[in-house]
């Protein structure tokens, strides 16, 4: 998927429509390139509902690779700003 979102909110929103119609590989893709863009690597607010979403994709489909790169991006982007958060 090679679109490129401004604003992580916008690409949560798009994760949550794709899963809606069914196509939870398409949302997990563009959940785990939000957390890998160079240019979302500050922690926000928004990070913490993306997680949650990518982790429960990623549960459903069962694929403990993409889970465990999804958690070692997020420690690193949340580790200093809100370790609290992990």
């Amino acid at each position: 998927m090679s679109r490129h979102f401004q604003r992580p909110e916008n690409a949560l929103k798009r994760a949550k429509e794709l899963c809606a119609v069914g196509k939870s590989d398409a949302a997990v893709k563009l959940l785990h390139q939000i957390l890998m863009v160079r240019r979302h690597r500050t922690w926000t607010k928004t990070h913490e509902p993306i997680m949650k979403q990518f982790l429960s994709i990623c549960v459903e489909k069962r694929d403990s690779m993409m889970t465990k790169d999804g958690l070692h991006q997020y420690r690193n982007i949340s580790q200093h700003q809100a370790p609290a958060s992990l």
